[in-house]
């Protein structure tokens, strides 16, 4: 593999790269729900030389868009060392015709640096990571740079609110409330960015086989999703005790540019 190795130095440490650099070796046998919205999405998207991947994660799915759409540079980005190093495996292991390049760095800054230095792509691509923007202007920011750096595609998708709304519900039937602390991007928001920049959009919908409630926590901590998922003890007693499975459920939507 023609590999061009411009890792930077990691970012100081946060809560979201800390938990997804802890689940990195467990990540791809529990994120069947990224996986298969993933696949979906990869369906709508044509040939592509020249791929940037925002948020890679392990590149299970970076290496699968890099068969399906002919690419021959990669570029992969992740806030977590530890993703972004089985991810340069993987692609190493698996693909090494590729010429691959790895960033460790957040989404907004790579992105700002990248129109400043004009480079473009043939696709700009995400997956699971757009959720983590704290704030409503930075999504909107994010987004506003990932299509500046699209020559020919753009495809961001990712989590919006609804997800996991049978979990809470399942719990909260439970007598178990206010234990999901998640904060995903509200749906009429994100449709007005999208439109503001002039952006397609389509749904996708995962559902998982029925667990246990505490086996979907501990699913979702993995995933890197859960710094305010841990029980109290009450709550843990009632999720060890319950014979009553849920399902974890996912509403991803998947903005594109041009029109599918």
């Amino acid at each position: 593999m023609n590999q061009n190795n411009v890792d930077q130095k990691p970012p100081l440490p946060n809560a979201i790269a800390k938990r997804f650099s802890a689940a990195a070796k467990s990540y791809d046998a529990i994120s069947n729900a990224q996986w298969r919205t993933g696949l979906a999405c990869l369906k709508a998207l044509g040939p592509a030389p020249y791929v940037l991947d925002l948020g890679c994660g392990s590149g299970k799915l970076s290496a699968q868009l890099a068969r399906q759409l002919n690419t021959r540079q990669l570029d992969l980005l992740d806030l977590s060392p530890a993703m972004l190093s089985q991810a340069r495996q993987r692609l190493e292991r698996e693909l090494p015709e590729i010429q691959l390049s790895t960033y460790c760095q957040d989404i907004q800054t790579f992105s700002a640096n990248n129109r400043a230095n004009k480079k473009a792509y043939d696709l700009v691509f995400s997956h699971f990571a757009f959720q983590w923007l704290c704030s409503s202007e930075a999504l909107f920011n994010a987004l506003s740079l990932a299509k500046a750096q699209a020559k020919q595609q753009l495809s961001i998708s990712f989590p919006i609110d609804g997800s996991l709304s049978a979990l809470d519900h399942a719990l909260a039937d439970q007598g178990i409330k206010h234990l999901l602390k998640h904060r995903l991007p509200d749906k009429r928001m994100v449709l007005e960015h999208a439109n503001n920049l002039g952006l397609n959009h389509q749904f996708h919908h995962y559902q998982s086989n029925e667990m246990p409630p505490l086996q979907a926590l501990r699913v979702i901590k993995q995933m890197g999703a859960s710094a305010k998922t841990q029980p109290q003890q009450h709550a843990l007693f009632a999720l060890r005790h319950s014979l009553k499975p849920v399902r974890l459920d996912w509403q991803v939507i998947q903005l594109t540019w041009p029109a599918l």
